[in-house]
């Protein structure tokens, strides 16, 4: 019954680029725990980034045109590891039970920090992101104001209560003017539907 399912993926996914089809590829961990560029040794066990997708998926000098770099509207962490933007207290468990914020495995509480600039940056040079897509902005719902690490420092933006007000405005400008590529996504909410294209995004935000 499974044999049927079996197969060569690599000669599969060769075959369908030799066509032209479009293929979409997901990697399960964000670039910094990247065995290579990551926080060692709190890493996983091997490379996570797009370089990698060529080799382990039997694509050889595969062009990928289109990167998306999906992160949160703040930040967490699994387990050790340096976490400059952490919150810790009421705060931390009041994000980490909206978000839903436990190993998905192990049902471990993750580790709730800030937006950090600085780690996006980063992570969109060290994987060459085109674009960017960002979730959880229901989990912070209803905050009057939230944090952001810029430079090693925290500063303070307004909270938000939609995707339409001035809060939601001022977050994603001002990570499109320091990271340098356009937030192409916005989620609101757990399902497909509640992730807003594109043309919503640019037009809250007037560019």
């Amino acid at each position: 019954e499974l044999y049927r399912c079996i197969g060569d993926t690599g000669k599969f996914l060769r075959q369908e680029v030799a066509k032209g089809t479009d293929i979409l590829f997901e990697s399960a961990n964000g670039i910094h725990l990247d065995i290579d560029h990551g926080t060692f040794p709190f890493v996983t066990s091997s490379a996570v980034g797009p370089a990698a997708i060529p080799q382990s998926c039997g694509l050889p000098n595969v062009h990928l045109d289109r990167i998306i770099g999906v992160i949160k509207c703040y930040a967490t962490r699994v387990g050790e590891g340096p976490f400059p933007s952490e919150i810790s207290g009421k705060l931390a468990d009041r994000i980490r039970e909206a978000g839903n914020e436990f190993g998905t495995t192990t049902g471990r509480p993750r580790r709730i920090g800030w937006f950090d600039i600085d780690k996006t940056k980063e992570a969109v040079e060290l994987t060459g992101a085109t674009e960017i897509a960002i979730m959880h902005f229901d989990t912070l719902e209803g905050m009057d104001h939230i944090r952001m690490m810029i430079g090693g420092e925290l500063i303070y933006l307004k909270g938000w209560t939609s995707l339409l007000g001035r809060g939601f405005y001022e977050f994603v400008k001002t990570i499109e003017q320091e990271v340098g590529v356009p937030v192409s996504m916005a989620g609101y909410g757990p399902e497909r539907d509640q992730i807003e294209m594109r043309s919503v995004v640019r037009h809250v935000v007037g560019s």
